[in-house]
């Protein structure tokens, strides 16, 4: 009978034991600690490109799970100068409210304030033109938009979402996301995002309208997109809303895709959207190049001009939105779905298109690998 009775408690210590909230705390450090020795194992092999399958997934994991916020961003971010990754944490970090990343190699500090990293590093090029810009960007979240601007918007969105065909597998960089005008709708079908963007300003206000839900599913960081604090390759998509035809110089443009291509995954979708020069645009006495009224540079592409940045991706397609076709001006706006159906419908007449279209949209993608 004691022997019985000995042989109960001890199948009830056990089970009390494996229940024990300090004994599965215990587990889940050691998870911890085997999962941080796996990233520095992959740091040099990801910094040079050798990076082996499995290492590569710890990265796409940690975007597309819930987790510690430090651990997570600290799985994601690299350093923006010289792509070290992972990045150390500042002693003592335990939240992603206010702590810094450090990078062991080149020694720079990088900020986090309220779950956003900041890796802001100013452009070689252009650097007075783009911190102008910058600046403007902070100061103006939201422009006053009227029913033409808002109409042009929703057209842009609307091509750019049916272009993406993102899926909640989809992992995906928003370049420029600006206060995520892409991004939310990204995350509303259950993609995970990483926002990118050179103002502090219009991130917080989007991670303010940002469910906590939803917020699992993105994160977001200051950073100059010719300086991406990424490694590569691990998105599945990348878009890019109007962002390229304000880089002051060819350089800087083809220096951006450069990156772009790295960070996209063979097969991979790139959605590009900036200001075209059309017939219709020289017409109305629109420069090529220029500054808007904020003094914020910008550039139009021909057509061809545009293709040629291409060069390394497989285009898939180049087409014109925003067709402002005579008598359209006012009237599509006022016919609300209607008048966004019927601008899909010239959108597609590429005589139409090529005259009159005021944005170009590029589809691309990264060709996939062959094996040896």
């Amino acid at each position: 009978m004691l022997a019985g009775t000995g042989a109960k408690t001890l199948v009830a210590v056990s089970l009390v034991t494996q229940r024990s909230p300090a004994v599965r705390g215990n587990a889940a450090a050691a998870h911890r600690i085997r999962r941080q020795q796996a990233l520095r194992s992959g740091q040099k092999r990801i910094s040079n490109g050798s990076a082996k399958p499995a290492e590569l997934l710890l990265v796409q994991a940690a975007m597309s799970t819930p987790a510690w916020p430090l651990q997570r961003m600290r799985s994601v971010w690299a350093c923006p100068r010289d792509r070290t990754w992972p990045l150390q944490l500042r002693d003592g970090a335990k939240s992603a409210d206010q702590t810094a990343f450090y990078c062991p190699r080149c020694g720079g500090y990088y900020n986090v304030r309220d779950g956003i990293a900041d890796f802001w590093l100013s452009t070689e090029s252009g650097a007075a033109l783009i911190e102008h810009e910058r600046q403007m960007r902070e100061r103006y979240l939201l422009p006053h938009l009227g029913r033409r601007q808002r109409f042009e918007h929703r057209v842009e969105l609307d091509a750019v979402l049916d272009a993406l065909r993102c899926t909640p597998e989809d992992r995906v960089l928003d370049a420029g996301c600006g206060v995520g005008a892409i991004t939310r709708p990204l995350i509303e079908r259950g993609a995970s995002v990483v926002g990118v963007d050179f103002s502090g300003a219009r991130l917080r206000y989007l991670q303010e309208r940002l469910s906590p839900t939803q917020r699992e599913r993105v994160l977001l960081a200051v950073a100059d997109i010719n300086h991406l604090p990424l490694v590569s390759p691990q998105f599945t998509r990348i878009v890019c809303t109007q962002v390229m035809q304000h880089l002051p110089a060819p350089e800087l443009r083809q220096k951006f895709l450069k990156e772009v291509y790295a960070l996209l995954s063979p097969g991979g979708r790139l959605v590009l959207t900036v200001y075209a020069d059309t017939p219709a645009t020289r017409r109305q006495g629109v420069a090529a190049e220029g500054f808007h009224e904020t003094g914020i540079f910008y550039h139009r592409f021909q057509r061809e001009e545009l293709a040629q940045y291409f060069g390394q991706f497989r285009l898939l397609s180049l087409r014109g939105l925003v067709c402002q076709v005579p008598g359209s001006y006012r009237t599509l706006p006022w016919l609300g779905r209607a008048g966004r159906h019927l601008e899909r419908w010239l959108e597609k007449r590429k005589p139409v298109s090529d005259e009159y279209a005021q944005v170009w949209m590029v589809l691309a993608e990264r060709p996939a690998e062959t094996p040896h």
